[in-house]
Order: C-alpha cells, then sequence, then structure tokens
C-alpha cells in the first residue's frame, strides 16, 4: 500500500513517458487500504438476512483489485463470460461468480 509517500512522487518516480504521445496515457493510482476501508463499511452494514458483497466487475477487471476483494470475502458480479473467466484467473471459485448478462452467445460455455 503506499503509505508515506505522495502522490506527485509516485507520479513523478515512476511515471517517465519518453514522448507526448505516451504522456497522454492515462495513469492510474489504487490505494488498497482505502478499498479495504469501504468493503469493511460494507461489509459490516446490519442486514435481517446477511450480506453478500459482489463487486461489479465492468467497474475495474483489473486483477490486483479482483486478487484483494477476493481476499477480503467479496464475491463476483460479472456481465460477459470474459469476466467470470478473468474472475476465475484471479481467484475466484465458479460459485462466488454470478454471470449477469443479457444474451448468452451461441456455443458459449455455461
Amino acid at each position: 500500500p503506499i503509505t508515506s509517500i505522495s502522490i506527485a512522487n509516485v507520479v513523478e518516480e515512476w511515471y517517465r513517458p519518453n514522448s507526448p504521445a505516451e504522456a497522454a496515457d492515462p495513469l492510474h493510482v489504487y490505494s488498497e487500504g482505502l478499498i479495504e476501508e469501504a468493503y469493511r463499511k460494507l461489509a459490516s452494514m446490519e442486514s435481517a438476512y446477511g450480506l453478500e458483497i459482489q463487486y461489479a466487475m465492468k467497474a475495474n477487471p483489473n486483477a490486483a483489485i479482483l486478487k484483494l476483494l477476493k481476499n477480503l470475502g467479496a464475491k463476483i458480479d460479472s456481465s460477459s463470460l470474459n469476466e467470470a473467466i478473468r474472475a476465475q484467473k484471479a481467484g475466484f471459485p465458479f460459485h462466488d461468480i454470478t454471470y449477469t448478462t443479457q444474451e448468452i452467445t451461441e456455443g458459449a460455455e455455461r
């Protein structure tokens, strides 16, 4: 997790574009601590019937984030077969993946 250094230092130290075109590429920085904190707040909510947290992969399919959420106890909401496969590769067992799609392509495994 990023702790004692600022985001500006991270960008300055590790993001050194070689050209103006490369500088136009986005740089995404995530805080493991903030993700954990948000998850724990959700998980601590009262629920009469129990609470299951499902992460919608379409929000961000980053493998490191998926692994972190899996370790915290989240399940996955995938909207495509590709997302379900990606979640499985990140360590989610199939029974922890909900497949919510509008249509299934012909010949796709279910």
